[in-house]
């Protein structure tokens, strides 16, 4: 993390080529939400029973999931040859902020094969085995890569701004980076779905404790650090806080089979969305960041409680779940005084 926020703004990479610059990076990130939305039903399709060894790897999840990142590589692949044809060099080819993610694209081909391989040799994951094979976990590494480039070129532009001195920006500059960081969120936290309260039900006395603890910390930790990578970088558009907490969250929860958490989960990052940018005013980045990694995983633990209150299916004693909202806002707090710069 770094120590100042930047603004991000228009650049004249948009005006040479109608494939370049912002629009790219919208069109990109419109192939990573599909994508992104069939590795949920993926998911989904699985908790409720679906078995490769019975249905086979060829189903509709799969061809929404490959799809959508197959346009995405198609998309740069056309970019970066319409710059050849204007004579660029094959780096000078590559948008600004896709060079990691042609590294994920490759990635992303070879673990596709050797997935199959995997399953050939050592028979068909079931249950968290899923979700820790090595090859899905490469395939999920090189997959967020590449889908992550607009974030990466949405950076790179907030840094040009940041000494060219750029007006104020909205949605229609700064979406590609919410947007794509949302959902590489939802990744992370999909394939850390054996610890997700919303997926546990945290709070219920189904769960012990002790696990039920942990995976409050992994994804208190887990969010807090978006939010705050994201926010020590750029100067986020209202909602974007909203959109980073609630979405990964509702996805678990439907997932989960729990739809009911969705508003609460909904209204917990409204008020931390709230909340940060009022701190962002009144404090500076040395408390700022701080007080957002303790409030951001506070709001959504305690919201997660309430919910589970109100339904009256909450267990826990107060010392259990009260502990476990201070604890969340413990491992925010370090997480941002860790991207706080040093004092010079």
């Amino acid at each position: 993390m770094t120590g100042h926020s930047a603004t991000v703004t228009a650049t004249s990479d948009d005006a040479g080529d109608w494939l370049a610059g912002r629009r790219l990076d919208w069109l990109a990130t419109a192939c990573v939400c599909w994508g992104t939305a069939g590795l949920v039903l993926d998911v989904r399709s699985h908790v409720e029973g679906f078995s490769f060894a019975e249905e086979g790897f060829l189903t509709p999840e799969h061809a929404v999931i490959y799809s959508g990142f197959l346009a995405v590589g198609f998309l740069v692949a056309v970019a970066v040859q319409r710059a050849r044809w204007r004579g660029a060099g094959w780096r000078e080819a590559v948008p600004r902020g896709y060079g990691l993610g042609i590294v994920g694209l490759v990635l992303f081909a070879v673990a596709g094969p050797g997935d199959a391989l995997w399953h050939a040799t050592f028979g068909a994951e079931a249950n968290v085995e899923a979700l820790v094979s090595p090859t899905h976990l490469a395939l999920a590494t090189g997959g967020t890569m590449f889908c992550t480039s607009p974030l990466r070129a949405t950076l790179a532009r907030a840094r040009e701004d940041a000494l060219t001195g750029g007006g104020a920006a909205g949605w229609l500059e700064q979406g590609p980076l919410v947007v794509t960081g949302t959902l590489a969120a939802v990744v992370a936290t999909v394939f850390t779905m054996y610890a997700h309260p919303a997926f546990l039900l945290a709070g219920n006395g189904e769960v012990a404790a002790g696990h039920a603890l942990s995976g409050l910390l992994v994804h208190a930790g887990l969010i807090a650090g978006f939010v705050l990578v994201l926010s020590s970088r750029v100067t986020l558009v209202p909602g974007a806080v909203t959109m980073l907490v609630a979405v990964p969250a509702a996805a678990l929860a439907w997932i989960g089979a729990n739809p009911w958490l969705v508003p609460w989960y909904v209204a917990a990052a409204l008020v931390a969305d709230v909340g940060r940018r009022y701190s962002r005013r009144r404090l500076v980045t040395r408390r700022h960041l701080p007080l957002v990694g303790a409030f951001v995983p506070a709001t959504l633990v305690g919201s997660h409680f309430a919910a589970l209150a109100v339904r009256g299916t909450l267990s826990w004693s107060v010392h259990l779940w009260a502990g476990a909202v201070f604890m969340a806002a413990v491992v925010g707090t370090f997480l941002g005084i860790l991207g706080t710069p040093p004092e010079r």
